[in-house]
C-alpha cells in the first residue's frame, strides 16, 4: 500500500476590497457631519409632552424692523434653568446649515426661576429669512431647534398682550381681557 500525497495550494482570501469599502464609506461620512439644514431636523419634539422644555416665539413687523416675543419655560421640575443657553441665528434657506449669529445687544432678556423671556430686534430684510433659536442644555448634552420664518410681505403689524406681557400661545382664555399693541 502507498500512500499518494498531492500537493494542494492554499488560497487566501483577500479582504483588501471589502476593507477598503468601509473605510471609504467612514471617511465619506466624517466630511458630511458638520451641520444640519433646518429641512433635514425631526421637529417631533416640539409636539411632545414629555420633553423638559417648552418654548414659544411670536413674531411680529413693526415700523423699526421685526420684533421677536419668546419664552422658554420648563415643564420638568428637576431642571434648573441657568442649565439653558439659548443661541440666535438668520438663515436665507431651510438647506443652509449654519446661519449668520445675533449679537447679544439685541437680545433682551429676562431669567425667572423656571423661564426665560424676552424679545429680539431685527432688522426687515427684502428677502425671506428664517429665525433659528437653538436651546442648548449643556449639563444634559442635548439640544432643541426651533425656527421661524420672517417674510417681509407679512401683514402682521401688532400683536395681543396681557397686562403689556405678549401673548405666545396660539390662544387666549375665557374672560381674560387683552390689547392689542
Amino acid at each position: 500500500m502507498a500512500i499518494v500525497i498531492t500537493p494542494r495550494t492554499f488560497i487566501k482570501p483577500c479582504y483588501f476590497h471589502s476593507c477598503m469599502r468601509y473605510i471609504s464609506l467612514f471617511i465619506l461620512l466624517s466630511f458630511n457631519a458638520s451641520g444640519q439644514a433646518l429641512r433635514d431636523i425631526n421637529y417631533s419634539f416640539q409636539y411632545n409632552p414629555n420633553e423638559p422644555v417648552e418654548f414659544n416665539i411670536s413674531v411680529t413687523k413693526l415700523d423699526n424692523g421685526w420684533t421677536a416675543f419668546f419664552n422658554l419655560s420648563l415643564r420638568d421640575t428637576t431642571q434648573d434653568i441657568s442649565q439653558f443657553v439659548i443661541q440666535w441665528d438668520v438663515r436665507k434657506d431651510l438647506s443652509e446649515k449654519e446661519g449668520v449669529a445675533i449679537q447679544a445687544e439685541n437680545v433682551a432678556k429676562k431669567m425667572g426661576n423656571r423661564a426665560i423671556e424676552g424679545s429680539i430686534q431685527l432688522p426687515v430684510a427684502a428677502d425671506k429669512q428664517y429665525l433659528t433659536t437653538k436651546v442648548l442644555n449643556n449639563a444634559a448634552k442635548r439640544a432643541w431647534i426651533f425656527s421661524t420664518e420672517l417674510d417681509p410681505k407679512s401683514p402682521v403689524n401688532a400683536y395681543l398682550a396681557v397686562d403689556g406681557r405678549p401673548v405666545l400661545q396660539s390662544f387666549v382664555k375665557v374672560n381674560t381681557t387683552v390689547n392689542v399693541v
